[in-house]
């Protein structure tokens, strides 16, 4: 029997502001990066996994303002970031096919200065 592997969507390493809005809460934070599918958001205080939330952003060089629904899938503590960013990454749960496509060119085309 064979296996499907399926592959990981292309994720780019981009900062930008994004305020993430869940409950009564609004926090302005930083993306680490960005895919079609979702980004990882650089924080000290996300929610727990399974938590709706909104996200607000600009892409970087694209006019526009994104205001998503998103899903927390994963958290990563301060502790166990040690060597890395503590965060959390969340899936976009609302994408359009237009707004799907932009996300594709721009993960596709992204080059930092």
């Amino acid at each position: 029997m064979s296996r499907v592997r399926r592959q990981r969507p292309q994720r780019v390493q981009v900062q930008f502001p994004v305020e993430v809005m869940y409950g009564d809460q609004r926090l302005t934070e930083a993306t680490v990066n960005i895919s079609t599918f979702g980004m990882f958001i650089e924080t000290r205080r996300p929610p727990a996994p399974g938590s709706r939330v909104e996200v607000l952003f600009q892409l970087p060089g694209l006019p526009g303002d994104w205001q998503l629904g998103a899903e927390v899938r994963w958290v990563l503590s301060p502790v166990s970031a040690s060597h890395s960013h503590a965060g959390m990454g969340v899936r976009f749960s609302s994408l359009t096919r237009q707004e799907r496509k932009c996300l594709e060119s721009f993960v596709e085309n992204w080059r930092p200065d």
